[in-house]
């Protein structure tokens, strides 16, 4: 826990009785290298300071317990949860309305997790990372699709990536916005 963080509340970051409410509304400020709005926490060391781990030494897992509670009308796309290195994203759980996706890199549909996601329901999802290789979990299961990935300077994300923008979806109303909540998030880093 990051002292700030235990007094951060902001209609796109709100802690509640059952976690944090990330909301991200269509054309929402962005911040430098994406073109999509986000409210995500990023994980960071002990001293506040960003992480930044090797996909190849040691074992490094995250486990999301959480629920979308909402997406956007035109473009219904948000990403929930992600390994990020230096430089991009390496992989990411990926919501497309009703399906479920991991990414590998920037191919979007790497692995098919769910075709029938349903909003408002919990999930949990997890990245077990050790020796190149990255693993999955889904709701309690070990997923049957792994990526190999020598990465360095990574670091997890965790909430609501919107993947929505005014170019992508020109149509869509600023009024729209997607909602994820974070019940619990869980990182482990072993020598």
């Amino acid at each position: 826990h990051m002292p700030q963080l235990a007094n951060y509340s902001s209609k796109y970051f709100q802690p509640g009785p059952d976690g944090i409410v990330c909301r991200v509304w269509h054309g929402g400020v962005t911040t430098s290298g994406s073109a999509n709005p986000r409210s995500e926490l990023r994980e960071c060391n002990a001293d506040g300071s960003h992480a930044s781990w090797s996909t190849t030494a040691g074992h490094h897992t995250l486990e999301v317990v959480g629920q979308v509670n909402r997406l956007t009308k035109v473009r219904p796309y948000t990403v929930i949860g992600q390994i990020h290195d230096a430089v991009d994203d390496v992989t990411v759980f990926r919501v497309e309305a009703d399906k479920l996706w991991i990414t590998n890199g920037d191919t979007p549909h790497g692995y098919l997790l769910d075709d029938q996601f349903t909003l408002g329901k919990p999930y949990s999802i997890g990245f077990d990372v050790a020796d190149g290789v990255i693993g999955y979990r889904y709701n309690g299961t070990v997923v049957p699709y792994t990526l190999k990935a020598a990465t360095t300077g990574n670091y997890f994300k965790a909430g609501n990536y919107l993947q929505s923008n005014p170019v992508t979806a020109p149509t869509e109303s600023t009024s729209e916005y997607a909602e994820v909540v974070l019940h619990s998030v869980r990182v482990t880093h072993t020598a």
